[in-house]
């Protein structure tokens, strides 16, 4: 039971924040898709972009990244106090 609430969390967030659809879309051309077409970022250290244009976008994704993860810190207690709510619902 406890995964299909993980499971309702992850889609309601992202439906909602749009969290991992907004970072992938502000990485932009530093995904590629690999042989099963799966995404997957081509930066695979931080320090390959140091100095290099591609610093700045990744810079920029992170930031957003992390501020939207702010956000899902508030979407995640309301959702835990729905469920909260629902078990203790005498139906």
């Amino acid at each position: 039971m406890s995964q299909l609430f993980e499971l309702t969390w992850y889609v309601e967030e992202e439906m909602t924040l749009g969290f991992w659809r907004r970072t992938r879309e502000a990485v932009g051309d530093l995904v590629e898709l690999d042989s099963l077409g799966r995404p997957q970022i081509t930066v695979r250290d931080y320090f390959q972009v140091i100095g290099k244009p591609q610093q700045q976008v990744l810079d920029d994704a992170l930031d957003l990244h992390f501020r939207v993860r702010e956000k899902l810190a508030g979407h995640a207690d309301m959702f835990e106090q729905r469920i909260r709510d629902l078990n203790d619902d005498p139906q």
